[in-house]
């Protein structure tokens, strides 16, 4: 029986290992959040998604740091937020998640 509830429980714990919560590069760090694309390039839409927020609104923010890191891999200096979300219908079955859509800019 022992083996079995350790077998059971590492399972359990080498899942919860795999979600890493994303933090922002440096450069994504400095970026520039614009109301307006006017005066800039368009670089590419980049979409962040997150579902590992334990709280209402983590979610969307962790999606915002994934939008930005990739913004800042394509050499974007600002970025405008156009569109984001959190779902969370089921709760007690962590369907959550969070989506941030943004324009990656070079403003400069």
């Amino acid at each position: 029986m022992k083996p079995l509830l350790i077998a059971i429980l590492g399972v359990a714990l080498s899942s919860c290992a795999v979600q890493t919560i994303p933090e922002a590069s440096p450069e994504a760090e400095q970026l520039k959040i614009v109301e307006s694309s006017n005066n800039c390039q368009i670089i590419d839409v980049v979409v962040g998604s997150a579902k590992l927020g334990t709280e209402i609104g983590q979610d969307t923010k962790l999606a915002l740091i994934e939008a930005k890191n990739k913004a800042a891999e394509l050499g974007a200096d600002s970025i405008r937020i156009f569109g984001s979300n959190e779902v969370s219908a089921r709760p007690a079955l962590n369907s959550r998640g969070g989506t941030v859509m943004v324009e990656a800019l070079k403003c400069q």
